[in-house]
């Protein structure tokens, strides 16, 4: 029986040889078999549509591939579809109407967009020496990768203009990058003035109690744009992975890498990319665990990354009502690799969180 730490070592050796093969979209450590936990952990490898053939070939590949390490962890081929990130949702996209109207002040949980045609949700609100922001993807809050923009919420894909709807503009982003390894497609939006923004989640305006790591086989929920609310599960972290961008990135970016993502089976669709799950703790009350900005086309899945990593690269906490902001409690992790892990000092420093350019 493998551990989560031999998972992980192999993990990354498969990733360097293997993520660029034709059929494989991404390479994560998760349970060797979900309906059974205490057989311990294995290799997911997320492919594309392929058939039982190619299927064969790919498996036979990675088996010789981690026959090299010499420690045995299981596999398991999880077919998928491409994956993809857009703030662009289709004509045909069904959607919840409760979280595509315009509220104020803006919760976590409703349409939101900069001005790119698109419409993602507003994944939580944060505070920064008392300052409230809203916090979501770059591809829903930017246009450029560059400019700052106005917000609108709703969305302009849901009627939102900025006659009418101008709730403030995209402050802060991490450059997403055409080569190398992504771990964050986030942005923060600095309102017009804090009392535009709840800082409180979803329909039921719940207060967020912290952030907490994902941890393989935890149960997670959440609320946004498109698919309202619904459960989720994570099925596998430290999972690297290529992301395919539509609008507004289609010809700016293309395909690109991101490192030790977190994968939550659970819907996914156009329109929810910013969306924020959140996992009900015993210790701790609602814990924020993961923002969502990408999904597979099949539908099934959320790519994401740990709402702990946007703290820590915006210097940013959940905010809560009254002026307070989230208690932090101290879990040690580091290690533990049934968990996604804190950012690395290295990996800090090489998220360039810039802001905004204005434009002349």
């Amino acid at each position: 029986m493998a551990t989560f730490y031999e998972a992980y070592r192999a993990k990354e050796f498969l990733s360097k040889r293997m993520l660029k093969r034709k059929g494989i979209v991404g390479i994560g450590v998760g349970y060797a078999d979900p309906k059974h936990p205490n057989k311990g952990a294995g290799i997911n490898v997320y492919t594309d549509k392929i058939g039982p053939a190619a299927k064969r070939r790919l498996l036979n590949a990675l088996n010789a591939a981690i026959s090299i390490k010499k420690t045995p962890v299981p596999m398991r081929l999880i077919t998928t579809g491409p994956a993809f990130a857009t703030a662009a949702p289709s004509a045909g996209a069904i959607t919840q109407a409760e979280y595509r109207r315009r509220v104020r002040p803006v919760p976590a949980g409703y349409s939101v967009s900069g001005l790119n045609g698109g419409a993602g949700t507003a994944g939580l609100i944060v505070s920064r020496d008392g300052q409230l922001f809203l916090a979501s993807n770059n591809h829903v809050l930017s246009i450029d990768n560059f400019h700052t923009t106005p917000t609108v919420q709703p969305g302009q894909a849901d009627g939102g203009t900025v006659a009418n709807d101008h709730i403030g503009r995209l402050h802060e982003f991490v450059p997403l990058r055409r080569v190398g390894n992504n771990y964050l497609d986030a942005a923060t939006s600095l309102p017009r003035n804090n009392r535009l923004l709840d800082p409180r989640y979803g329909v039921d305006r719940r207060t967020v109690q912290g952030v907490l790591l994902p941890s393989v086989g935890s149960r997670v929920f959440s609320e946004s744009r498109t698919s309202g609310r619904r459960p989720g599960v994570v099925e596998s972290v430290n999972t690297d992975i290529l992301v395919r961008y539509g609008d507004p990135y289609r010809d700016l970016l293309g395909t690109i890498q991101f490192r030790n993502q977190t994968i939550i089976r659970g819907h996914f669709a156009e329109g929810d990319s910013g969306v924020v799950w959140l996992q009900d703790t015993s210790f701790g009350g609602t814990q924020a665990v993961a923002m969502s900005f990408a999904g597979f086309n099949l539908g099934t899945r959320s790519i994401s990354f740990p709402m702990s990593w946007f703290n820590q690269a915006f210097r940013t906490q959940v905010a809560q009502p009254g002026g307070r902001t989230a208690h932090i409690r101290k879990i040690n992790v580091r290690g533990n690799y049934k968990y996604a892990q804190p950012l690395t000092k290295k990996e800090l420093n090489s998220i360039k969180v810039v802001r905004a350019a204005r434009r002349k």
